[in-house]
């Protein structure tokens, strides 16, 4: 692409000046992005917002400092790559300025694209938007863990009529997470598009949470499923209303490849941090309450209100930052181009697949715990060694891959969940301690996957910019949160299914057949999906030079990632 010879071009700033620029020597096979010494007015202040208008060959101009030199230079770059608000207009060079071969007057570097240096997220800005991530792991996790034994053991729902109320939820999220993600992009308020959900959804889900545990008395297992089916679809209804938007604004709050590994790793610190919390209080309050269902419905009062209370001081706490591309597409057609994303593809079903091996722990530990290990005392202790690998482990993948690269780093942690899985299969009667060191090793390879896999779908979105022009973080997290939110599903449903298919009998003595039947689902499953998650992985075509490639030529338009201002 080439750009004719230009008369003049003017960069507009905040008060109202205007830089000249000679364009005598530009020829007429100059390519779009080839640097030009510019001639600047003495005492122009270039800082700020300004706008950067478009001149009369459709092509823009940004001033970028060359480091280490007084010398400013002019980048040039397809005009639709920026939203000028100002419109386009020229102005005549500045008397005296020669042919774009040198500087007047010594300037400081100026700023006027600083999403090539900024980027960098402050402890408070991390912290805000990590601590809804604690009240959401409490919530979902006690339920995935804790849901399945309450409503088979204690509330007589057969584990068949269960595993489809799991399903029914997954089904409905296919349908409402992409609409959350698309409605979200195109969502404009003084608080920007992805915060005013964190309002709508906070409250209710708390609601919806403790009545998923405090089923109506006196009711028949036809009525009890139809409680908790109504109450689940609920609960990922409104789940889906503030997630979506959560996960699309961390992916957007900063353009640098490792600060987004950084962002991610305190989110999953926190997330653990609430996952430990929803593992480990729903007994407390059983054994506080002398009664598992009054205890529950406690739990789920006290964690209901402190998911829906996090969320609302993250609304206060963290600042949207605006962008100049947002979706513009229609639902269909963004959907078609998310899907032919190959690099989204490949992560999208690599994560899928390692995550919905990881997942077959939550449904399944107690039936280990009770009836293989035949220790169930031991479980809050092998959830503790899970949650401590998985935290201690952040500590050790953000810095490995920021040396190693994510990619190999992933790869890594995924192999090393196959090997556990599979030495998992010795487990038998009084091998207790060996379920907790391997329960810590598993935790450490999961912290790998949700750590890196999220920040991995951030450099994606980048380079769906690079693609469409468009910043489109709802509709790529939509179809992740699905993705997520799937893999617990499917996990839950192969796991109930599964464990109706062997002949599982509650509360009585397993058959050998049985208890064989458990180690395979959670043992034996998970070790092959991480074995067809590596293999996916290895066609996934964002290394780390080929984003820092994508990130310069969306810095070199002026576009990608978060701009200057925060709305809030």
């Amino acid at each position: 692409m080439c750009v004719r010879p230009l008369s003049a071009v003017a960069v507009g700033v905040g008060a109202g000046e205007a830089v000249g620029v000679c364009g005598a020597a530009v020829g007429d096979a100059v390519d779009v992005g080839v640097v030009v010494t510019v001639a600047v007015a003495v005492g122009v202040d270039v800082a700020g917002d300004p706008p950067l208008p478009a001149h009369a060959v459709s092509r823009q101009a940004s001033i970028a400092h060359t480091r280490g030199t007084d010398r400013l230079t002019l980048w040039l770059y397809p005009a639709s790559s920026y939203g000028g608000k100002h419109g386009p207009f020229c102005v005549p060079p500045l008397p005296g300025t020669p042919d774009m071969t040198e500087v007047i007057g010594r300037r400081p570097p100026p700023v006027l694209n600083r999403r090539m240096t900024s980027g960098r997220l402050s402890h408070g800005q991390l912290i805000g938007y990590g601590l809804p991530a604690f009240g959401s792991a409490a919530t979902l996790l006690s339920a995935a863990l804790y849901l399945p034994n309450f409503y088979t053991d204690h509330l007589g729902v057969t584990a068949g009529m269960l595993s489809w109320v799991f399903l029914a939820g997954r089904i409905w999220d296919a349908i409402t997470d992409p609409l959350m993600g698309h409605l979200s992009d195109r969502t404009r308020t003084r608080w920007g598009r992805r915060r005013p959900y964190f309002l709508i959804a906070a409250v209710p889900l708390g609601v919806v949470f403790y009545f998923l545990w405090s089923p109506a008395a006196g009711l028949s297992a036809a009525g009890l499923f139809a409680q908790l089916l109504l109450c689940y679809l609920l609960l990922y209804t409104f789940w889906t209303i503030f997630w979506i938007p959560y996960v699309a604004l961390g992916a957007e709050m900063t353009p640098l490849y490792h600060e987004r590994t950084r962002l991610f790793g305190v989110r999953q610190v926190f997330f653990l941090a609430g996952t430990a919390v929803g593992m480990l209080t729903p007994p407390l309050f059983a054994r506080a309450a002398g009664d598992v269902a009054a205890g529950y419905a406690w739990m789920a009062a006290v964690l209901g209100t402190l998911t829906a209370a996090l969320i609302l001081i993250s609304f206060t706490r963290v600042r949207e930052r605006p962008q100049a591309h947002a979706q513009a597409f229609r639902f269909v057609e963004g959907l078609r181009v998310t899907f032919r994303n190959r690099a989204f593809v490949v992560l999208m079903l690599t994560y899928l697949v390692a995550l919905v091996g990881g997942s077959f722990i939550a449904p399944l530990t107690l039936y280990v715990g009770k009836y293989v290990i035949k220790a169930e005392w031991v479980v809050p202790f092998v959830m503790l060694a899970y949650l401590a690998g998985s935290i201690g482990s952040i500590g050790l993948w953000v810095p490995l891959a920021r040396r190693r690269g994510k990619n190999r780093t992933w790869s890594v942690g995924m192999v090393l969940a196959t090997c556990v899985y599979a030495a998992s299969f010795t487990y038998h009667e009084g091998t207790w301690q060996l379920w907790i060191v391997l329960g810590a090793l598993i935790g450490a390879a999961n912290g790998c996957t949700m750590t890196l896999g999220a920040s991995l779908a951030a450099d994606v979105i980048d380079s769906d910019e690079l693609t469409t022009g468009h910043r489109r973080e709802g509709a790529f997290m939509g179809v992740w949160s699905f993705m997520d939110k799937a893999a617990v599903g499917l996990a839950i449903f192969v796991g109930m299914q599964g464990l109706h298919a062997i002949g599982y009998t509650p509360n009585v003595d397993q058959t050998p057949a049985v208890i064989l039947g458990i180690k395979v689902l959670y043992c034996i499953l998970p070790a092959v999906c991480h074995v067809c998650a590596v293999v996916l992985f290895q066609r996934f075509p964002i290394t780390p030079e080929v984003y820092a490639d994508i990130r310069a030529r969306l810095d070199s338009r002026g576009t990608g990632g978060p701009s200057v201002r925060a709305v809030g």
